[in-house]
């Protein structure tokens, strides 16, 4: 749960609806199930400062959801071929990123659903990220254990790190001045990657992190 209340949730840790809770000590009291994804709920952002939420599921959907009512105020459907893996959308929602197991890394506009830049990959892909400035995006993969991070402008790749950690990674994410990301794998490890060295500046023993969160100093 996140500290707006609002969590993916099943005993598996894989549900097919959001659900929002109460903000009070027990947070027990449900207040609204948002319905509509025929399978897994694989993740979820609230965007628009905290007025919509922003969620992908394994049916190959993402949909955006009025926070206040609960309505889905927009589906896109099929956008991959096979599960979505991961995605993320920039706070104000106008743009937004997703993965999966088709092997492709899809930028998309949020108004027009037209995608603005798609990357093939070899192998599935398992998280993805846009930068704070959204100049970058990044993404990590299965098989490959690979850490990769795009320009937006030119669509070239400006890190392609295969074997970069010795399982497959796990998430991605950008530190507050977009100048490292930080990984984490199956490998039990997180990584500090220096986008401007290009170098790993700290490895972490880290065998229960599943999620990395990056604060400002």
């Amino acid at each position: 749960m996140n500290a707006n209340g609002v969590v993916p949730v099943d005993k598996a840790g894989i549900t097919h609806t959001e659900e929002k809770w109460d903000s009070d000590d027990l947070a027990t009291v449900r207040i609204r199930v948002l319905q509509g994804h025929t399978k897994g709920v694989k993740c979820c952002q609230l965007i628009q400062n905290s007025q919509k939420v922003f969620s992908a599921s394994t049916d190959c959907s993402i949909r955006i959801w009025n926070f206040s009512t609960g309505k889905c105020l927009k589906s896109y459907n099929n956008i991959h071929t096979v599960n979505i893996s991961s995605a993320h959308s920039t706070p104000d929602g106008t743009r937004f990123l997703s993965c999966g197991w088709d092997k492709k890394l899809k930028y998309w506009d949020a108004e027009t659903g037209k995608c603005l830049l798609e990357k093939t990959h070899d192998d599935f892909l398992t998280c993805c990220q846009i930068s704070h400035q959204e100049k970058l995006i990044a993404v990590g993969s299965d098989l490959g254990k690979a850490l990769r991070v795009y320009d937006l402008d030119s669509g070239n790749a400006v890190h392609d790190i295969k074997d970069y950690h010795e399982s497959s990674l796990t998430n991605v994410k950008f530190a507050p001045a977009d100048d490292k990301v930080i990984t984490t794998s199956m490998d039990k490890t997180a990584k500090f990657f220096d986008l401007i060295m290009g170098n790993t500046t700290i490895k972490l023993d880290a065998p229960n992190v599943g999620s990395p969160s990056l604060c400002p100093s």
